[in-house]
């Protein structure tokens, strides 16, 4: 089990707010002794203070979300650096949402699909229980929101921390 946090770049159809920072509220990697790949999880969370510069885009700040599920082989070496590589399908979420003021928020819109993700990086073991690492991954999903088609995924660059038994 791992947390995340990072950076998301966005494509250009995010011009004005590719860049998000990322939480990754739950990393996920589950294998019994004879697997040899191992189930992956992902639950994702981004924010930026801008929104895309399309016409009709009003909002204040932008987010988007990932739930991911695939397979992961990790390369468990007798050091403390274990390399891995894994992909998977996703739901990937976005929405454009207006601060009102007095802590009131309007979203303007939000909306999500089916995509698939694709990432590598590595564990670095640090004692029998705790862990840390690097993640590069690539997501895509296709969303409509205020009638402009964008690619929800991006490049995400994130450091990890976790506890594994």
């Amino acid at each position: 089990i791992s947390y995340i946090f990072g950076y998301k770049r966005l494509n250009n159809d995010w011009e004005g707010a590719q860049d998000h920072v990322e939480f990754g509220l739950v990393d996920l990697d589950f294998q019994k002794k004879n697997w040899p790949i191992h189930i992956a999880g992902q639950f994702l969370s981004t924010y930026s203070p801008d929104t895309p510069d399309e016409a009709g885009f009003k909002g204040d700040f932008s987010g988007t979300y990932e739930l991911n599920l695939g397979l992961r082989k990790v390369w468990e070496r007798p050091s403390q650096f274990h390399p891995y590589f894994g992909g998977g399908v996703s739901i990937i979420g976005a929405s454009i949402t207006d601060d009102l003021g007095d802590g009131c928020y309007y979203q303007e819109d939000h909306n999500s699909s089916y995509g698939f993700w694709v990432g590598t990086g590595f564990y670095w073991i640090l004692s029998e229980k705790w862990h840390t690492g690097l993640n590069l991954q690539y997501s895509y999903a296709e969303v409509e929101l205020l009638g402009e088609e964008l690619n929800a995924g991006g490049l995400h660059f994130n450091l990890l921390i976790g506890w594994h038994w």
